[in-house]
């Protein structure tokens, strides 16, 4: 099942061995979301796919788009507010977390030919402990 997912960034030069390996180790695919309004407008849009090492802070990759929101986000009526707050209630608890959606579209995400079909199969049990492991 293909679905149409956002960019990916920050994991341009990664390899497929050092993406399984970084995973391991507490890397993670994320997704933020930040707020702005334009008086009675106001939009909450989803960020691309951020690629969040195992030795960086998720919150602390999300501070641009909380920021964002802060400054630009409460200004609409009635939605504003309310958006504002959803947004930065994402961004300070890490983002949304879709390394397993990720790691099951690599061929999607990444291209064909970034894993060999061995790694492919490594992904995807990955992908599967940590779907269970977040629930």
């Amino acid at each position: 099942m293909d679905i149409d997912l956002p960019a990916v960034v920050g994991a341009e030069t990664i390899t497929a061995d050092q993406l399984l390996e970084q995973v391991r180790s507490g890397g993670r695919f994320v997704q933020y979301s930040y707020c702005v309004s334009i008086l009675v407008m106001t939009f909450q849009r989803p960020t691309n796919i951020r690629w969040v090492s195992p030795h960086d802070s998720r919150v602390g990759k999300g501070l641009p788009y909380l920021l964002t929101s802060l400054l630009l986000g409460w200004w609409g009526f009635p939605w504003g507010p309310i958006y504002t707050v959803g947004s930065l209630v994402r961004c300070l608890k890490g983002g949304k977390d879709l390394t397993a959606l990720v790691l099951n579209q690599t061929d999607t995400i990444f291209g064909p030919g970034f894993a060999t079909e061995d790694q492919k199969s490594r992904m995807r049990n990955l992908a599967l402990d940590i779907a269970l492991n977040q629930n």
